[in-house]
């Protein structure tokens, strides 16, 4: 085909703008090899948020992993088998058939119960009116949700996790003409086309990855350690704080490096939700889009030796903070990465 191949390309001139950059100056004249700097940048910047939000979403479904509740812990386990073998691309065609093909339109919507309607654009619920009470409402929304994961971790010394696990169709809440969707989309946050949309889609494709590490570094941690802890006068969160999780701390940490893997190398997710990414708070640059599908676009024009180039930039940072986790480990987590440190 006479594909030209190097990397000569990069010393030419770009010739185009970014309008948002990270740590590094750049304009229109500056070279390609400076403007996949800038990318490579601002997709670190990015991922970094869906990188803490799927850890430890990973590190609490671990958690679940280990219950002796059979019910949360055959949902953790489900969460995973679904997430891990099922395509990304597959679960999102399943939750648009099943909202668009099989419910009716907005004029002919069901209504199980009076002011509640289904319809192919989402659900419909009564809205209050405005009132100052709302916001201690929503408050406490927020506390209920979150409380029993900080009261599960707490007691995870006992081996024992209270509260339920709710299998949520993300997708179908997130939806434009759904309350949850317009209520996102009122406060700036929604997913589609958005920042948000690439940190929704990296948290939702790799917080599972997390889980199995994690799960395999709290079985690792002997149960004598925490009974001698409890032992000296521990409460079980301060045995937990103190023995469990800077023990576990080296299992989560690979989980982490493995989620931050799968999170930027996604394609599937990115191509429906954030193909494209508009300027949206807090992201206020033009019209960009995810490392991986800037390669994607590339391949698609032709453009092999850009693809290749980008790839191999990507895969070279990759294996950098792979080798500064693996060496700098030990500085970072002593107790947890120091010899000899997990019975």
């Amino acid at each position: 085909r006479r594909i030209a191949s190097g990397f000569g390309f990069l010393k030419r001139e770009a010739g185009f703008a970014i309008g948002e950059t990270t740590l590094i100056a750049y304009n229109a004249a500056d070279t390609y090899l400076r403007a996949l700097a800038v990318g490579v940048l601002n997709t670190f910047r990015v991922s970094l948020l869906g990188i803490v939000l799927a850890t430890v979403l990973g590190t609490l479904i671990g958690l679940a992993r280990l219950s002796h509740n059979w019910l949360l812990s055959r949902l953790a386990g489900g969460y995973v088998e679904t997430l891990r073998n099922v395509p990304l691309l597959v679960q999102l065609f399943f939750w648009y058939t099943v909202i668009s093909d099989n419910l009716p339109g907005p004029r002919q919507a069901l209504s199980p119960v009076p002011g509640v309607c289904l319809s192919n654009r989402g659900i419909a619920l009564p809205v209050l009116h405005a009132h100052p009470a709302h916001v201690w409402m929503a408050a406490a929304l927020v506390a209920g949700a979150i409380g029993p994961f900080l009261v599960a971790l707490i007691m995870v010394a006992y081996s024992r996790l209270p509260g339920r696990i709710a299998v949520l169709a993300l997708l179908l809440l997130f939806a434009p003409g759904s309350p949850v969707g317009a209520l996102a989309s009122a406060t700036g946050l929604s997913v589609f086309d958005t920042i948000w949309g690439v940190v929704f889609v990296m948290v939702y494709v790799s917080a599972s990855y997390t889980v199995l590490a994690s799960a395999a570094a709290f079985h690792t941690v002997g149960q004598d350690l925490i009974e001698v802890s409890r032992s000296l006068g521990a409460s079980p969160g301060e045995a937990f704080a103190t023995v469990t999780l800077p023990l576990a701390l080296r299992g989560i940490a690979a989980g982490a490096v493995l989620t931050w893997a799968r999170s930027v190398s996604e394609i599937g997710g990115f191509l429906i939700l954030a193909y494209t990414v508009y300027p949206a708070p807090p992201y206020g640059g033009p019209v960009t889009a995810p490392v991986s599908v800037f390669v994607y676009n590339l391949y698609q024009m032709g453009d092999l030796a850009g693809a290749t180039a980008v790839a191999s930039l990507l895969v070279l940072v990759a294996f950098v903070l792979f080798l500064v986790v693996r060496i700098g480990g030990s500085r970072l987590f002593p107790i947890a990465f120091g010899p000899g440190s997990v019975p």
